[in-house]
């Protein structure tokens, strides 16, 4: 299977959130960019966008390296997304769904359920 836009975003969105497609739209083609500069060019707070970062970092859909500013001390990260991981998340999340739904038949199949023929509970 190939990978499309449309897999690589229901992969994104059901593991990092919805927010997360604008930030990894923006570091797809990029390698070493600086998370002060991802900041600064999608205008969200530092801190809202290393969230964003640590959710695709928590599932490997990000890589990073970090370097120390020699002038204040501090490290800056520097991030590259990286897709190889996306077809094996979404076969990962199809193969999880299917056995949710086996077990769901499984239940419904061997418990009697009753009803109230006038809808009521």
């Amino acid at each position: 299977m190939k990978l499309t836009r449309a897999i690589e975003e229901e992969v994104i969105t059901s593991i990092a959130g919805e927010d997360v497609l604008e930030l990894v739209s923006y570091i797809k083609e990029k390698t070493n960019i600086s998370e002060f500069v991802i900041a600064e060019d999608l205008e969200k707070e530092i801190n809202t966008t290393r969230n964003m970062l640590y959710r695709l970092l928590h599932a490997n859909l990000v890589s990073f390296t970090r370097k120390k500013d020699k002038q204040k001390g501090w490290y800056i990260y520097y991030w590259t997304y990286s897709e190889g991981n996306i077809l094996h998340l979404y076969w990962e999340s199809k193969k999880i769904r299917l056995e949710d739904l086996k077990l769901r038949l499984l239940r419904e199949e061997t418990t009697v359920f009753f009803s109230c023929p006038e809808g009521c509970i």
